[in-house]
């Protein structure tokens, strides 16, 4: 999905002729339109503590943001790094988020982790100065869907 969004991808383009979905007028505007954001969550627990996973995706999509567009002025929050980024491109983010449900069952027995993911989900895409610089493709099992995560539209979090 990230090489179908991603400028500078269109050999992509092809992978798609023998589909359906290539004959949908939607499909070229969309077509290596969007920066894509990719976090595997699996890999990301992997490389990190349970408890240090926000800071680490913080750091790592911030400095490799960085890297690829120097003249973004990253600042203190990470929101409004993203929202510089997307600012200075003149174009809004996709963001991928694969296993994005791992750190919720990997905390299975440790709700304050899992209610500060939770929360930090919702100030990338609730946040109303957000919603119109990036939208949000949460992935799991092999299946995607877009806006909100399940666990936060179910709210089964307590407290």
């Amino acid at each position: 999905m990230g090489n179908y969004l991603t400028p500078g991808n269109s050999g992509f383009a092809g992978l798609f002729d023998s589909l359906e979905i290539a004959d949908d007028a939607q499909f070229r505007n969309y077509l290596n339109r969007y920066d894509v954001i990719y976090l595997d969550m699996t890999g990301v627990i992997g490389e990190t503590s349970m408890e240090d996973i926000i800071p680490y995706i913080q750091r790592n999509v911030t400095r490799e943001l960085a890297d690829q567009y120097p003249e973004l002025k990253a600042v203190e929050g990470f929101t409004a790094t993203l929202a510089n980024a997307a600012e200075t491109l003149g174009n809004k983010f996709i963001m991928i988020i694969d296993e994005w449900d791992a750190p919720i069952r990997e905390a299975a027995d440790r709700p304050g982790l899992q209610r500060k993911y939770l929360e930090f989900l919702r100030s990338l895409f609730k946040n109303s100065g957000m919603t119109s610089k990036m939208e949000a493709i949460f992935c799991w099992w092999g299946s995607a869907m877009t806006g909100k995560p399940r666990r936060e539209k179910e709210n089964t979090i307590a407290g």
